[in-house]
């Protein structure tokens, strides 16, 4: 039997639960490092808080350009190249190293 032209593939599913846990993924994975943070950079909790005030004015600001960008060259090359970018950062991010650079070793 053929597969029909409307009934969407069965990876779609899984690909869009994918896409869509990326924006929460990313801002919880910060929540357990404040405490190390606060006392890595010598600031208070009110600073530590601008890291979530950052990242939602970030967020709100490429939401500006997600859609024009995806109308003008398709969807499916934003979402290839926000992946790949989020990739590479999250790779950077893995490597980078534990102490904070001003401190000895």
């Amino acid at each position: 039997m053929a597969p029909s032209a409307t009934r969407p593939p069965i990876a779609l599913p899984a690909i869009l639960a994918a896409l869509a846990m990326l924006g929460p993924f990313s801002i919880d994975t910060a929540f357990p490092a404040f405490a190390q943070m606060r006392s890595d950079f010598g600031v208070g909790a009110g600073q530590m808080q601008l890291v979530v005030s950052a990242y939602l004015l970030a967020f709100a600001a490429m939401s500006l350009f997600h859609g024009p960008i995806s109308d003008a060259v398709g969807r499916r090359w934003v979402m290839l190249v926000g992946v790949s970018v989020y990739t590479a950062a999250s790779i950077g991010c893995a490597l980078a190293p534990s102490q904070p650079c001003n401190s000895p070793p």
